[in-house]
């Protein structure tokens, strides 16, 4: 209860707004109750990194910070320099959203891989949307792409848009790359896009059998 109370005054001396304290209590608890030194310490590093303490963001980052050691945030940084991303393009997506950087090194890696090396978006397009790597492989991105894909080398479509492809719910997919078309054909595009799941579905999410599709 006191180390509660000791970091529950460093948020407010650095100026946290109270609903967004007792939104954290209820919700993620655990955020609250590191020692006070590190705590502290958490606090001023996301702030350092531009999270406003009158927004709700800079509990969330609190929250992924606070969730592992330095050194393994650091891994996870360094891992994304790999795809040539710039210091503020590997900042800009956890401002964004703090939460992504909780995944392991692993399968952000198997993601980034495939997003940019397979499906051919900058880094510049996953880092002002991070909540793609936070995308099922299996369910949604291997299945879309390989979809789209395959009405791309079929001359169905002229090119793929990785917005839509990628950012729309499942209903709006449906309606805007299947039953876009008559009804027939509507029933043999929702076939084919039912095969690209199952096969996705199907595949190692450890990055061998993607490098291969």
């Amino acid at each position: 209860m006191i180390v509660l109370l000791v970091n529950i005054n460093i948020l407010v001396d650095n100026g946290v707004n109270e609903c967004h304290i007792a939104s954290t209590l209820c919700s993620k608890p655990s955020t609250l109750t590191v020692t006070p030194i590190k705590f502290k310490s958490v606090v001023q590093e996301a702030k350092e990194m531009g999270f406003d303490p009158c927004k709700g963001m800079l509990m969330v980052a609190i929250y992924a910070l606070g969730s592992m050691a330095k050194p393994t945030l650091k891994r996870k940084f360094e891992a994304f320099k790999k795809f040539t991303w710039s210091d503020d393009e590997i900042s800009e997506p956890f401002r964004r959203y703090p939460s992504f950087i909780r995944l392991s090194v692993d399968n952000l890696m198997v993601t980034m891989d495939f997003l940019v090396n397979k499906m051919g978006c900058s880094p510049s397009f996953i880092a002002k949307r991070p909540r793609l790597l936070l995308m099922s492989m299996e369910k949604k991105i291997v299945s879309r792409f390989l979809f789209a894909w395959d009405l791309l080398s079929k001359g169905v479509i002229k090119n793929i848009n990785l917005h839509a492809l990628l950012e729309t719910s499942e209903h709006l997919f449906i309606e805007k790359f299947v039953n876009c078309y008559k009804p027939e054909e509507a029933s043999r595009m929702l076939k084919l896009y039912h095969e690209k799941l199952d096969l996705s579905k199907n595949l190692r999410m450890d990055g061998y059998k993607l490098q291969h599709l």
